[in-house]
């Protein structure tokens, strides 16, 4: 992508294509310069798009910074897209009068009908469900007050490869500083305004100001769980017709232990069509069948009856909820073709039966068996996401060498898929890629790519000379002036001849010719 992207700088289809693979590739510096070229303002291209709200360029980032394990940094980029849509909300108000001055009552009321959903937008569900499981996973790995660095393990590492570290982490601080320098006069500049604007504004008419969003604030949340239900309460208002709004919910409030929302999640996703099969609703169908059982009952306790009347009304029984396990047998034998539904079915048994939670996870489907027929390297990555995130939730004893061996087991099947590499080895490929590009493309003098037309030109001068006509006679050699693959004719074909006779008596071998 990056060399299709050299050979016409100018396409800004082509640039952020490349810019989106860029960020996806953890090439978040590379990135901002590839999306520079199409950006304007003296601010750098992140705060640019930023500004203007590029939601699938701050989405991208977000995730990217969440698998480099940049957790404030993926927060504060979600709490933006937040902010955006508080703004497009607020920045509605000013349309008001406009519209009634100009009489465009319909496309209002369609605008304030929008407004009532707007929530429900898949780059907001996208943003809020992120950041809801970064804050899961905060509240199950608290950083505490060390830096994010030192929690990466460098342990490992030969003195060769941390030295290279170090001077990489300074380069970055250099970066990051100039940075902060740029931004601190920015902020000067814009005080400045502001002082000026206040000595003329009403102080009341003053807008409120808006809290600066620090990484490594966000990062160590007084409460992971209340922010992450500040996340979650627009899409159980606007996109309850999603399965995966219901997962989120009872994620959160099992962890708040809030017994009677974790049941209306519950009974609103069993009424959902399909729901029954869906893998992570399963999961957590069973996880709040297994707690049903292990609450004590007391006498007299009017939450818990009407707890349990709400129970048996969602899974329509009048005795007692069905046992977990044979519930998620059930669902097991119901999609036993599946990889990815047998896959988490066992994930699930190890969950809601700790005892023998080891036991159940030797028996998980290995990716080369062929009961399920050929599985799809998504599918694998998807078993695998599963895997690191039972791991990091703490919800079962899945070990680093049981994801390893996963993980090998799917390089076995797809050797080109980079998403299969180890850290180390996908590192070395990144960087061979990196350098057979930087060899085989050519640059002009100011380092731009050049692209290589010559072979071109030269295919197409082959093709030009054995082209045929339509009845598959010879091109002759006189052949009617073309213009964009046209015949000209008239003005045109008179004023390409005149072109075609002064470029002639121009060639100096046409002058010798003539003068013969």
């Amino acid at each position: 992508m990056d060399e299709a992207q050299s050979l016409d700088t100018a396409d800004r289809f082509l640039n952020a294509q490349c810019t989106k693979f860029m960020i996806q590739a953890h090439r978040i510096e590379d990135a901002d310069q590839m999306a520079s070229k199409f950006t304007r303002g003296s601010s750098t291209a992140t705060q640019y798009l930023t500004e203007m709200q590029c939601m699938w360029f701050l989405i991208e980032n977000a995730r990217s910074y969440w698998a480099m394990q940049k957790y404030g940094e993926a927060l504060k980029l979600c709490h933006e897209i937040d902010r955006a849509y508080s703004t497009i909300l607020e920045d509605q108000l000013d349309f008001h009068s406009y519209c009634l001055r100009k009489g465009t009552l319909r496309s209002y009321v369609e605008t304030i009908r929008l407004e009532d959903r707007l929530r429900d937008h898949p780059a907001y569900f996208d943003a809020a469900s992120l950041a809801i499981e970064i804050y899961l996973y905060l509240h199950a790995n608290p950083l505490g007050d060390e830096p994010d660095e030192n929690n990466q393990p460098n342990a490992d590492l030969s003195s060769s490869e941390l030295k290279k570290l170090r001077n990489k982490q300074r380069r970055a601080e250099r970066r990051a500083e100039a940075n902060r320098e740029e931004d601190k006069k920015r902020e000067q500049q814009q005080n400045q305004q502001h002082r000026n604007r206040e000595k003329v504004e009403d102080p009341e008419n003053r807008p409120p100001e808006v809290e600066e969003l620090v990484p490594r604030k966000l990062a160590r949340p007084a409460d992971a769980l209340t922010e992450a239900a500040r996340f979650l309460q627009p899409l159980i208002d606007l996109s309850s017709s999603r399965i995966e709004t219901h997962c989120l919910a009872y994620e959160i409030y099992e962890r708040k232990g809030k017994y009677l929302l974790m049941t209306r999640s519950i009974r609103r996703g069993l009424a959902m069509p399909g729901a029954r099969d869906h893998p992570w609703f399963n999961e957590c169908v069973c996880r709040f069948l297994s707690q049903m059982a292990q609450l004590k009952r007391e006498t007299g306790n009017l939450v818990q009856d009407i707890l349990m009347e709400e129970a048996r009304a969602a899974f329509g029984v009048d005795a007692d909820l069905p046992s977990a396990l044979e519930y998620n047998e059930d669902f097991i034998k119901r999609n036993s073709k599946s990889f990815l539904h047998v896959f988490r079915g066992t994930l699930t048994k190890a969950v809601i039966d700790p005892k023998s939670s080891l036991e159940h996870l030797k028996k998980l489907p290995s990716p080369s068996c062929r009961d399920f027929g050929e599985v799809s390297w998504q599918i694998l990555l998807e078993a695998l996401k599963l895997l690191r995130t039972y791991s990091s939730l703490k919800l079962a004893p899945v070990t680093p060498e049981l994801i390893d061996k996963h993980r090998a087991e799917c390089a076995a099947l797809y050797p080109l898929a980079a998403v299969f590499f180890s850290d180390a080895d996908l590192d070395e490929h990144r960087k061979a890629v990196i350098a057979e590009l930087a060899d085989t493309r050519p640059t002009g003098g100011g380092g731009t790519p050049v692209p290589n037309t010559g072979d071109v030109n030269a295919v197409t001068e082959k093709l030009e000379s054995v082209s045929l006509h339509n009845d598959g006679t010879a091109k002759p050699e006189k052949a009617a002036p073309m213009v964009n693959g046209h015949v000209a004719t008239g003005k045109k074909a008179s004023r390409n001849r005149r072109k075609k006779d002064v470029n002639s008596g121009q060639n100096p071998a046409a002058i010798a010719a003539a003068r013969a």
